[in-house]
């Protein structure tokens, strides 16, 4: 249940809402992108030095089934696949 533009509510279903709260640190264990959704082929944001610390607040799977982060990286909400995430 959700309210919009604070006047408006109804119903959805959870796999279209993502938790903006983090639940972990996690450190990046290469050069990483961080995307605008879920998969290689989105938009890339921005580019996550190895060893760079982000919090995650969601995981998503790609189209393909694979598990990707959904990160707070300077300042900014995205998306990296799992795999490189320690």
């Amino acid at each position: 249940y959700i309210r919009i533009a604070g006047q408006y509510y109804g119903w959805i279903d959870k796999q279209y809402c993502l938790r903006k709260t983090p639940y972990a640190k996690g450190t990046v264990t290469t050069d990483l992108h961080l995307r605008a959704n879920a998969g290689t082929q989105y938009k890339s944001i921005a580019i996550m030095k190895g060893g760079t610390v982000v919090d995650i607040c969601d995981v998503k799977n790609a189209s393909d089934g694979k598990p990707w982060d959904y990160v707070i990286y300077a300042g900014q909400y995205g998306f990296c696949s799992a795999r490189y995430i320690k």
